[in-house]
């Protein structure tokens, strides 16, 4: 089907442009908090800020100051890379904490991503492994709601705006939209490795995830906070919408 052969396109894309997660927690009193989200070494993260900081979240002050290091006090996490997806594009970045933000090679400076929450990302660990601590506001705020909006017949690099782990179904505060019959595509990337799922009630009567081919009922795919996923949308255009309960 098209929709798969584009979805793990872009899987294949990012594998080749850099050629190579236990439960979060996150501590919060009213909306202001922080989460800490693992962060292995010496390979790539797909990851997600979980927290809205100032309303910017460019990656020079939501990432931590080991990583953000000043000119001469380079460390073991100097060079690591972030590639965005948007728009149907990667875009690659290599910090080096001399120069600091440059293109993927290195080569030239450039601006820094914006990563902000519900936009998924990867990320390398070029040092010892340790956890990316981020902090600010709960989006949305108690009473409010977020809307991502999930376009048809496009992939996008996703992950929940509000900081909650669970299964990704429509009956809990992920609440996540859930297309039927092979018109709902994912693919997570934990430990080096994809893994594909198709959402059909037709398959898999009880929870209605399915494999990648849509053949064999699996379990439904739990997340944890901060944890991205590419997302491919074969049904209607759609939105995502998220409530955060007031009491």
């Amino acid at each position: 089907m098209r929709t798969k052969t584009l979805l793990l396109a872009a899987a294949a894309l990012a594998a080749g442009l850099f050629n190579s997660q236990a439960q979060t927690p996150v501590y919060s009193q009213n909306i202001v908090g922080y989460a800490n989200i693992p962060f292995p070494s010496a390979t790539y993260t797909l990851m997600a800020n979980p927290l809205n900081y100032d309303n910017t979240n460019i990656a020079t002050t939501i990432l931590p100051s080991f990583m953000i290091s000043s000119p001469g006090n380079d460390n073991q996490y100097d060079d690591f890379q972030v590639i965005t997806f948007v728009g149907g594009h990667y875009v690659g970045y290599t910090y080096d904490q001399d120069a600091g933000w440059e293109d993927f090679s290195g080569s030239f400076s450039v601006t820094p991503p914006v990563l902000a929450p519900g936009q998924g990302f990867f990320i390398n660990n070029p040092g010892a492994s340790t956890n990316i601590t981020f902090t600010g506001t709960v989006t949305p705020g108690p009473g409010g709601t977020n809307t991502l909006l999930l376009p048809s017949a496009s992939y996008a690099l996703i992950a929940s705006p509000l900081p909650e782990a669970g299964a990704l179904n429509n009956n809990t505060n992920l609440n996540f939209p859930l297309q039927d019959l092979g018109q709902t595509y994912i693919l997570t990337f934990v430990g080096g490795h994809y893994t594909g799922y198709t959402y059909d009630t037709s398959v898999n009567p009880t929870t209605g995830w399915c494999d990648f081919s849509d053949s064999v009922a699996v379990p439904t795919p739990t997340f944890s906070v901060g944890q991205a996923f590419f997302y491919l949308n074969a049904g209607n255009p759609t939105n995502w919408v998220q409530t955060l309960n007031s009491n």
